[in-house]
């Protein structure tokens, strides 16, 4: 076993999935305790993981079960390594937007400001451009700094997951 690979202990099969979910191993929902085990070991790792080794006790093992499961696994990996990178580009895109368009906002209400006028319609415009700016350049920086870091370290953990090799061995 080398430094960058999982090793975990099943009892069965069903370890690795939903216990509510009585499809076929190709369809059935994976485990969230098998997610939060496998994380645990991947957070400790620096690097990409090379292979998640499950291990069986011998008599439990089947190897098309096993094929069936590895190809689950590994798109489950891929789909959402590539559903989270997607939602973290559209997030970062929202944020820029809000912020520029806020900025913009910003620039209006200041433009505004600067003729001193004493129209109606130009104070409301200054009253209206002025909050939502503020609000939008916030709430922009706020999506790109926070929100989206907030997918990062889940990211990560489908990154290093998804060229991963699925194993199967006995105990």
């Amino acid at each position: 076993m080398t430094k960058n690979d999982i090793s975990i202990w099943l009892d069965t099969y069903d370890d690795i999935f939903s216990d509510f979910d009585f499809r076929p191993y190709s369809e059935k929902a994976l485990s969230d305790d098998f997610l939060k085990e496998v994380g645990k070991f991947c957070n400790e790792k620096e690097e990409k993981v090379n292979e998640v080794k499950l291990f069986l006790p011998a008599d439990k093992r089947n190897s098309d079960d096993e094929k069936i499961i590895s190809d689950r696994l590994t798109f489950y990996f891929k789909k959402s390594q590539n559903l989270l990178h997607s939602q973290s580009h559209n997030l970062w895109i929202k944020g820029v937007s809000f912020a520029i368009i806020g900025s913009i906002l910003m620039l209006i209400a200041s433009y505004i400001s600067s003729l001193q006028s004493k129209h109606f319609l130009l104070n409301s415009l200054l009253v209206f451009f002025e909050p939502s700016g503020w609000f939008l350049v916030w709430a922009g920086l706020d999506i790109m700094f926070y929100t989206a870091s907030k997918n990062k370290k889940e990211l990560n953990f489908y990154n290093k997951l998804s060229k991963s090799k699925i194993s199967f061995f006995s105990i």
